[in-house]
């Protein structure tokens, strides 16, 4: 039921129809005001006969409130239908100059009415009420009418002609300007994404920043001076950050895997996120997004049973290099490195991978940029640890609990910090530099002690005692050599029995043999340094060492350097003996069984013996 029919809504055909005195006055201002019977740009002059109409109509504010208000009921049941009808037509310029008609007329209309302004007032926000009512009504295809046009016209400046930019004055002023505006801003927005889209995106090597706000600047001047409310320049410049800011956390994973190839992004990420961002609450959520962001790529791409232990570490110094671009505080980095170093810490292998790719600055290292860091003798201050308190800021809001300024000072540190114990380290350093010490043949300590010395400044010098003694061995045994071994084809390696314990704990039963060739060179050497060191003696290891052979084989002479135990086999097949079973060589080397195989083998595989039969070897002569 239509509330009209309880409710009667008085206009002015009911004030004309009365019986009273101003009944001619009323009928006669009723008919110089209907815009159905007045010329399309308003009505005419009024007659001398209007005009006194007026004065006795509209003599007091009270008067003129009431007239105003009858008036506007009379309008309400023909204007909004007009509109509606016009919109349905679905020609957005002939409404449009439907919509100027009426604005033109009725401004005249108050013009020569002479209105106090309260009435004025009344009048025109009725009158908007009613413009919107017929062009945003559920049937009316105004909006989708609107936001074709705007999308047509609003180009570049130059491509905005003034009848678009009248066009849209005149919505604003008949109070359809909220759904302009909102038009004007979706349709901004959507052109800044579409550009940050195929231009920004994948560029990381290069500035982007610069170049889109001077493309706001220019290509969507026309939005902002159609109505500066509407869309201010300085609004879109932040959606186009906002949006360049959106672009990278989605490539976020790469963008930091990609370093340093990536800084000129990671720069600018980081203007957009902290020095661009209007008020903390932005810059807050940027920032957790881009946490939450990264977490979750790692999870995915990263920080799973298939990624081998050298792709965690080689992503996780990238990480803190990177967020520190982003943050210079740390505080993100402290969030984004916990996942990856919980996941490296569960890694079995983490330490001797960690370990050997500091210790070798090859090419073939996909760890070679720890390696070199390391070699270049000094840490790389990713984060400085000391701040002037003249410059103190308290930290981040979003920083976490335990956060720790200068917590990180350098990438190899960091990974060490992993693990609650350094002694793990420190325990494989010792066995790797062990096991170069004994396969040196030139007593050439050097890189290894260079190498050692980088370590004690990350370590401390207290923590590689052990490794002092090792190499000061190695030193000795170069001089004691030169000593007495001058005329012997024999040198050693002499050890310490109590550091070299990587040595005395892996011998076992399988390494001892017994050579009469190898220990009469033995023999000789010791008594030698029996003489020169008194009251000391040497124990030989047959096992380790290196064994320098000149053997004929078929009218050629060809150079071996094999093992003591490979050295002492061959050295039975003489002259005399050209044919020898692995049994005949377990009984004269005192040799177990599988060493002898395999060392037979060997020789076997250089062209020295042939196998005649099962376990049966032969020289070739």
């Amino acid at each position: 039921m239509d509330v009209r029919t309880i409710l009667r809504v008085y206009d002015l055909h009911d004030l004309a129809s009365s019986v009273s005195d101003i009944e001619n006055d009323v009928a006669l201002l009723l008919e110089w005001l209907d815009p159905a019977t007045s010329p399309p740009l308003g009505p005419t002059q009024p007659s001398p006969r209007v005009k006194a109409a007026i004065r006795r109509c509209l003599k007091d504010q009270e008067s003129q409130l009431d007239f105003i208000r009858l008036y506007a009921n009379s309008l309400r049941a023909s204007v909004p239908g007009t509109l509606e009808a016009a919109s349905e037509a679905g020609d957005f310029d002939h409404l449009l100059a439907l919509v100027d008609t009426y604005v033109s007329y009725f401004r005249l209309c108050i013009d020569h009415l002479g209105l106090e302004q309260p009435a004025t007032q009344i009048f025109y926000r009725s009158l908007r009420a009613m413009f919107r009512a017929g062009l945003l009504s559920q049937k009316s295809p105004f909006s989708t009418m609107l936001s074709s046009y705007l999308e047509k016209n609003l180009v570049i400046p130059s491509a905005t002609s003034p009848d678009a930019h009248k066009k849209i004055q005149l919505l604003a002023h008949i109070g359809v300007s909220e759904e302009v505006a909102a038009l004007v801003t979706s349709l901004a927005i959507s052109r800044i994404r579409n550009y940050v889209r195929s231009t920004c995106a994948g560029v990381w090597d290069q500035p982007v920043l610069q170049n889109l706000n001077r493309w706001v600047e220019s290509q969507l001047h026309c939005f902002h001076t159609i109505d500066p409310s509407y869309a201010p320049l300085h609004h879109l410049v932040k959606v186009a950050h906002t949006e360049l800011v959106s672009t990278r956390i989605v490539e976020l994973f790469n963008l930091v895997a990609a370093y340093p190839h990536s800084s000129v992004a990671l720069q600018e990420l980081h203007e957009c996120v902290s020095l661009t961002a209007e008020s903390a609450a932005e810059k807050s959520s940027h920032r957790a997004k881009l946490v939450d962001a990264f977490i979750e790529q790692c999870n995915e791409k990263l920080l799973h049973s298939g990624a081998n232990t050298v792709e965690v570490i080689t992503m996780y110094a990238a990480t803190i290099r990177s967020f520190l671009v982003i943050d210079p505080k740390g505080v993100l980095l402290d969030k984004v490195v916990r996942p990856i170093r919980r996941y490296l810490k569960s890694r079995e292998d983490i330490i001797i991978t960690l370990v050997h790719g500091l210790l070798d600055d090859g090419e073939a290292n996909p760890l070679r940029e720890l390696a070199r860091e390391l070699r270049r003798g000094s840490s790389v201050p990713v984060q400085a640890g000391d701040e002037d308190m003249s410059q103190w800021m308290p930290d981040p809001i979003d920083a976490l609990p335990d956060f720790k300024k200068g917590k990180v000072t350098d990438i190899i540190e960091s990974l060490i910090s992993i693990l609650d114990s350094k002694e793990i380290f420190i325990s494989e350093f010792t066995q790797i530099f062990g096991n170069r010490l004994l396969n040196l043949h030139d007593y050439d300590t050097m890189p290894i002690q260079h190498q050692l010395d980088l370590l004690k400044l990350k370590f401390g010098a207290e923590e590689f005692s052990t490794l002092d003694v090792m190499i000061r061995d190695v030193i000795n045994s170069r001089q004691t050599n030169t000593v007495i071994s001058s005329n012997l084809p024999f040198h050693s390696l002499i050890l310490s029995h109590m550091y070299w314990t990587s040595v005395s704990e892996n011998i076992s039963d399988v390494d001892h043999f017994n050579s009469s060739h190898l220990k009469s060179f033995f023999e000789t050497y010791n008594d030698n340094f029996k003489k020169n060191k008194r009251g000391r003696s040497l124990e030989l290891v047959p096992s380790l060492g290196q064994v320098t052979l000149e053997i004929e084989t078929q009218g050629t002479t060809r150079t071996f350097s094999v093992s003591p135990r490979e050295a002492a086999m061959i050295l039975e097949f003489d002259s005399d003996v050209s044919q020898l079973s692995i049994a005949d060589i377990c009984s004269r080397l005192n040799m177990q069984q599988y060493p002898a195989r395999t060392g037979l083998h060997a020789w076997v595989k250089r062209g020295v013996l042939v196998e005649k039969s099962p376990d049966v070897f032969t020289a070739v002569t």
